[in-house]
């Protein structure tokens, strides 16, 4: 797999995102945002490649769409943007692993199934993040 994919893709995926949030008006590229991670996680052997590269996209993204947390305080807004690519990683490793151990099938609807249940969570404890 070439190296520049492990930026490129991760790249246009935050992008998709980014374009696809308020106030920009084209939110149905949301159903095809995560296309370009998921192409990659195809072609990634390593899982420590794989974990970069969403811990890169889930960073792009938060600071492509949250960038205005720096008006509050610069160290907060990087620990800010830092542990919610952190957090978000969590469900693209859970899903590297199924996929991996039980197929494709039972593989892409665990993504589903990891995403839904990180935003409910995500949404719901002391350290909520409702921007994204």
């Amino acid at each position: 797999m070439p190296k520049h994919n492990l930026w490129l893709l991760p790249l246009c995926a935050a992008l998709l995102c980014r374009l696809a949030w308020i106030p920009l008006p084209f939110t149905p590229l949301l159903f095809f945002a995560f296309v370009p991670m998921l192409l990659l996680e195809q072609q990634v052997a390593d899982n420590r490649q794989w974990w970069r590269a969403s811990v890169l996209f889930f960073l792009l993204w938060n600071v492509f769409t949250t960038w205005w947390i720096v008006n509050s305080t610069i160290v907060g807004a990087v620990f800010a943007f830092l542990a919610n690519a952190l957090l978000m990683s969590i469900p693209f490793m859970l899903f590297r692993a199924t996929r991996l151990k039980l197929g494709n099938r039972v593989g892409y609807l665990s993504f589903l199934v990891y995403w839904l249940a990180f935003e409910f969570l995500h949404q719901r404890w002391e350290l909520a993040w409702p921007w994204l």
